[in-house]
């Protein structure tokens, strides 16, 4: 569970980092909601 997890938020890290700026405030709004 917890190594499926940490796979997922590379990935989203992964991704935040090719889309640019538009995708960091999604993503920053996901991980806010989720630590909420």
């Amino acid at each position: 569970m917890i190594k499926l997890v940490l796979l997922c938020l590379l990935i989203i890290i992964a991704l935040a980092l090719v889309a640019g700026p538009g995708m960091r405030r999604m993503i920053a709004k996901l991980l806010g909601i989720r630590r909420r």
